[in-house]
């Protein structure tokens, strides 16, 4: 599921690129419309976010959907990410996945201090956790993580880069 919203450059003709992805265009309502349009328009069983000038690196999606397969009391799979000037360009750093699983210990983390544990875009989602956390808000990322946080059922680490913010 891809929802596009606001700029519609280098996206026309992207359907023939993979059959999967639904494309769904909506006017700007800003980041968390578009978050929501995609929940109530998806399909499948997980959830993750991809902000349209961020990356996953190769297998990523694969990893953390194969984790949460593995450990099937989770409903979360946190990895690492990695931060670029531009795509493709100089590292700025890396975050390695948060070595802490305990949802409670995560948020106090989260909520504390000025440097995340994790990204919320390096988080693949069941789709039980999105029906019991509610609509993506106004505050976005920070407050959405610290909601997930409160209502998961499980943890599952990915030990490797997931994302490239």
């Amino acid at each position: 599921m891809s929802v596009l919203y606001g700029s519609y450059e280098n996206v026309e003709g992207s359907e023939q690129y993979d059959e999967r992805v639904q494309y769904v265009a909506q006017p700007n309502r800003g980041k968390p419309a578009a978050v929501n349009r995609g929940v109530e328009e998806m399909r499948g069983t997980y959830f993750a976010l991809l902000d349209a000038d961020d990356r996953l690196p190769p297998r990523s999606l694969e990893r953390r959907v194969g984790a949460l397969t593995v450990q099937s009391d989770a409903d979360t799979a946190i990895g690492g990410f990695k931060v670029f000037s531009e795509p493709g360009t100089d590292l700025f750093g890396e975050r390695p996945c948060p070595c802490v699983r305990n949802p409670h210990r995560l948020k106090h983390l989260f909520s504390r201090s000025y440097k995340t544990p994790f990204h919320f875009n390096g988080c693949l989602l069941h789709r039980s956790l999105i029906d019991r956390v509610g609509q993506f808000d106004r505050f976005q990322d920070q407050d959405y993580s610290i909601r997930c946080m409160e209502n998961t059922r499980g943890i599952v680490l990915v030990d490797a880069p997931v994302y490239l913010y």
